[in-house]
């Protein structure tokens, strides 16, 4: 089946609000959460969810070594 770029732009939203899978299959009422695994792979949102983590960490110590 395919989905609309809409759609995965939508799971991709979700997904970086860090939504579980299951969560965002029951929001844009997808039939499996496989495809949320699948299009996590396939175009790194992981990678950009290790990205902002980084991103905080380095703003935590940034603010803590402000005097």
């Amino acid at each position: 089946m395919a989905y609309s770029p809409e759609i995965r732009e939508a799971a991709k939203r979700l997904y970086l609000k860090r939504w579980t899978p299951d969560e965002i299959r029951l929001d844009l009422k997808l039939p499996s959460n496989r495809i949320i695994y699948y299009w996590a792979d396939k175009y790194g949102w992981r990678d950009l969810l290790r990205e902002e983590e980084v991103d905080e960490a380095v703003a935590a110590l940034s603010s803590l070594m402000e005097p």
